[in-house]
């Protein structure tokens, strides 16, 4: 019936990742050599005889497979016969043009069996279908013939019996013909969001006009048009500059970890006026051994005596399995776990390869969503590493994209070494955004350089709206020689809100933890809005 199993998953994320680096590969068909089926997803024979620990070092190498199908840049046809069921099913969903004969099956019947979709099912059938169709096919668990998948919008074309994998072949080969460098670029653009096509649109209009599609004369949305915040007049045309961002504050953690140890009292003080700033959300504390981060050392006593407010979200780092149960354990609901791209930087960071993490994380993310907290993985070294060098952003892309095949509910990049520029922004988070559209994105930027506000304008216009800051510019990398801090909480606050961007943060009270910060840490910090104050503080004349 053409199941799954480990081998042929391993074999299949094998493959996916010798075709992406093929130059000679412009395009790639799947099709199941069974007699009755193109794949009912896994086989449930040798589930049926693993152990939970067998279970959990399987799921990493299905959703590799997976992450390696969704990842590749070339075009993928999927020829679809018979039964394509379950993770079958999101096989084919994965793929970008879906061809299936008059035989075929498709169903997402994994809730009728009490199973949780495992490859990503819900997330690819919802991208392709509309959240309406895709939960009818989810919720219900029920099938569908191929001619009402065409007409749903599943599958894109029906053949005669036994015709679908040469027609995949033969438009594959159309493809091939063409471009290979255009081809991958439109199929980036194929999964751009719809924001960055707005942006073309304000080149087109008069002057002055108000924002309006082109094609409808619809009012833009009101994400797209910017009010200026000190004169209250709208700018010209659109924009994908957000509205709002959210910040997350990461001194405690990020911060103080770089520093001498600092007392427990005082890292709860500065945690407490941080909460009382405004910001939404503090990374309060990381989970780690206290012989490789003495620092961090205190974690449980600094979470203890934190008077929480209920309007911030608090989360804490932890960088392998048995780090996330202690912050779970410590009754956190938002956990980080972190890789490295850089495979050296990885090992200087954990002692293993950054593969050796990322199977790690696959199993972090389950406990962390069996315990119902949410995980976040943030792939660091992302703009550069100081042992390798420049990082290429199909590396970066792939770990992400084991991230998200691996159920990660977002994605942090990590600039942590300061190498981003504006222009290596605008490369990875176009790639990120072409190949993983619906998946929330952070940006982590230090400024080693001086370049971390300009990092954040550039992905202020390519319409990122998470960003991590430090209070002060507190931070840097213990495995990351000349790595220094963070961008300054205060110094991203006061650009973006005169930019008419809203952060909810007291300008005034972050200067003032700012202040406090110094104090502790009893040196000078980096952060010019503290030596200066924000641009609207005078002087006696």
């Amino acid at each position: 019936m053409n199941a799954i199993n480990t081998a042929m998953a391993l074999r299949l994320a094998q493959a996916c990742a010798e075709l992406a680096k093929d130059p000679q590969v412009q395009a790639v068909v799947l099709y199941g050599t069974g007699a009755r089926a193109f794949c009912v997803g896994a086989d449930l024979k040798e589930r049926n005889r693993m152990s939970d620990a067998d279970f959990l070092r399987q799921r990493p190498v299905f959703r590799a497979a997976f992450g390696g199908l969704l990842g590749l840049p070339q075009p993928v046809i999927a020829a679809v016969h018979g039964y394509a069921l379950g993770g079958g099913c999101e096989l084919a969903l994965c793929c970008d043009v879906i061809v299936a004969d008059e035989t075929a099956v498709f169903g997402l019947p994994e809730t009728t069996v009490g199973l949780v979709p495992g490859g990503g099912g819900t997330q690819l059938a919802t991208r392709r279908l509309g959240p309406g169709r895709a939960a009818d096919l989810i919720f219900s668990g029920r099938r569908v013939d191929a001619a009402e998948a065409a007409q749903i919008g599943l599958a894109d074309r029906v053949v005669a019996p036994g015709t679908a994998c040469p027609e995949a072949i033969e438009i594959a080969g159309r493809m091939a013909a063409n471009s290979p460098v255009a081809v991958k670029a439109a199929k980036k653009a194929i999964r751009q969001r719809m924001p960055t096509l707005r942006r073309l649109w304000k080149w087109r209009m008069p002057r002055g006009a108000p924002p309006r599609c082109p094609r409808t004369g619809a009012r833009a949305s009101p994400r797209l048009m910017r009010r200026d915040s000190r004169t209250g007049q709208g700018n010209e045309g659109m924009s994908d500059v957000p509205s709002r961002i959210s910040l997350r504050e990461v001194g405690p953690r990020d911060g103080l970890q770089n520093e001498d140890p600092v007392p427990t009292p005082a890292k709860i003080a500065l945690i407490d006026r941080l909460g009382r700033t405004g910001v939404s959300r503090i990374e309060a504390v990381s989970f780690v051994r206290a012989d490789a981060i003495p620092q961090m050392a205190d974690a449980d006593e600094v979470w203890a005596g934190v008077a929480r407010v209920p309007t911030v979200r608090y989360s804490a780092l932890a960088p392998n399995l048995r780090g996330a149960r202690r912050a779970l354990d410590a009754g956190f609901t938002e956990v980080e776990v972190v890789v490295s791209a850089s495979d050296t930087h990885n090992r200087k960071n954990v002692n293993r390869s950054t593969e050796q993490s990322l199977d790690e994380i696959a199993m972090v993310i389950d406990e962390v969503h069996q315990r119902g907290a949410t995980c976040q993985v943030i792939v660091s070294t992302a703009w550069g590493c100081p042992y390798e060098g420049d990082v290429p952003v199909d590396r970066v892309l792939w770990a992400a994209g084991r991230a998200v095949a691996g159920g990660a509910d977002s994605v942090s990049f990590g600039d942590t070494t300061g190498m981003a520029t504006p222009r290596r922004v605008r490369d990875l988070v176009g790639g990120f955004r072409s190949r993983f559209p619906d998946t929330p994105l952070n940006l982590h930027f230090h400024n080693t350089r001086g370049t971390g506000l300009a990092n954040v304008l550039a992905a202020l216009e390519l319409g990122v709206d998470d960003f991590d800051a430090s209070v002060g510019g507190l931070g840097g990398c213990p495995y990351a020689p000349g790595a220094t801090g963070n961008i300054a909480t205060e110094e991203l606050v006061h650009m973006v809100e005169d930019m008419g961007v809203a952060t909810g943060v007291d300008l005034d009270a972050m200067i003032g933890a700012a202040a406090e910060a110094e104090r502790i840490v009893g040196r000078e910090l980096p952060s010019q809005v503290l030596r200066a104050g924000p641009r609207t503080r005078t002087i006696p004349a």
